[in-house]
């Protein structure tokens, strides 16, 4: 019971309370949505014959597209994929400040009442968890809102020759299983990954530099193809779908399965020994 207790008040005074950083979630969705009509207008005047409508499934192509691996061997510059990373970044951000303001104060009288540190650890663990997972319910709901106003079909088909031609994808034909996997799994499991991760380190860290590895981590991923930075299995042009030597659905659910279990672990172990009077001087 006491545990359930300090989930509603976390839920409340963490998710709740803080439902202007949702609202900041449509303002951002809105502007994403935008960019993707602008980018789709000016491709059809651009490149003629483009075939197919735009869909949902089109719009989320492009939010998690990312980039193509970087070939320094080939000279062009580094584009940073800037839609990529603010839809990641966002989260790792709204998720960051609440669970270690926490330990201070009131956060303070809640854990000790609640009799179990560990409680207080799985709490914030479930609370980030429905942190992160309602930022992706609100931005997936404004899409297909912005897609039924603007008159777009909200499924799981797509128009291949959009993807390829205006978005720059090579992509094989797609069943809707593996849509499903690639534009709502992957994306969802790595963010709660890397705030998972954030969470569990903000008990060795000040919450900036935990902050700054959630950056360091999607920004290296944006450079290197590799499974172990870990925002590659949310890029689409990153899976072995668009490139061969890309990664797989498995490996994503796989290492971003294990990195929660063990920032979860992890964090337990560490809270058993956390020194919240040094913390809070």
């Amino acid at each position: 019971m006491k545990f359930c207790r300090l989930i509603g008040y976390d839920v409340r005074n963490g998710i709740l309370r803080k439902g202007y950083f949702y609202l900041i979630v449509l303002l951002i969705s809105g502007i994403l949505f935008a960019g993707f009509q602008h980018k789709l207008l000016q491709g059809q005047e651009n490149i003629p014959n483009v075939n197919g409508e735009a869909t949902l499934m089109n719009v989320l192509f492009y939010l998690f597209a990312g980039k193509a691996p970087f070939n320094p061997e080939v000279e062009s510059a580094f584009l940073i994929p800037v839609v990529w990373l603010v839809i990641f970044l966002y989260p790792a951000f709204i998720t960051l400040d609440y669970p270690f303001r926490n330990l201070t104060g009131q956060g303070i009288q809640v854990m000790i009442r609640s009799g179990e540190r560990r409680y207080w650890w799985l709490s914030k663990c479930i609370w980030t968890f429905l942190g992160t997972i309602s930022y992706f319910f609100v931005l997936y709901l404004s899409m297909a809102f912005f897609c039924m106003v603007s008159g777009m079909e909200v499924s799981l088909s797509y128009a291949p020759d959009i993807n390829q031609r205006l978005l720059e994808m090579q992509m094989e034909h797609l069943s809707e299983n593996q849509v499903f996997c690639l534009v709502f799994i992957l994306p969802v499991m790595t963010s709660l990954a890397v705030n998972f991760l954030q969470l569990c380190m903000g008990l060795f860290w000040d919450r900036m530099y935990c902050y700054l590895l959630s950056v360091i981590i999607l920004f290296s991923s944006a450079y290197f193809l590799s499974p172990f930075a870990i925002g590659n299995f949310a890029m689409l042009k990153r899976s072995v779908f668009c490139d061969g030597a890309g990664l797989t659905v498995r490996q994503g659910i796989m290492v971003n399965t294990s990195l929660i279990v063990l920032s979860v672990i992890l964090g337990a172990v560490r809270m058993e020994k956390f020194d919240i009077l040094k913390k809070n001087g």
